[in-house]
């Protein structure tokens, strides 16, 4: 095997194996994308959790005060 071939060889594989790294990259990234994009869910399920607790607390202090008047 001559340097040229060798040099073909390993041009070769080093495009291969720098393309296998930039296509892991941007499935990594997908990933990461996906995982924050259901933490945001989350919160935002959490949230509504939250106005829902709250107003059922105020409906629940003016139900008080009604009972108080009366």
């Amino acid at each position: 095997m001559d340097k040229r071939t060798a040099l073909r060889r390993f041009t070769i594989v080093g495009f291969i194996g720098f393309t296998l790294m930039v296509v892991g990259a941007f499935i990594r990234q997908e990933w990461i994308a996906d995982a924050a994009r259901d933490q945001v869910a989350h919160t935002y399920q959490v949230r509504v959790q939250i106005d829902q607790v709250y107003t059922r607390i105020k409906e629940m202090e003016v139900g008080q005060r009604g009972f108080a008047l009366s």
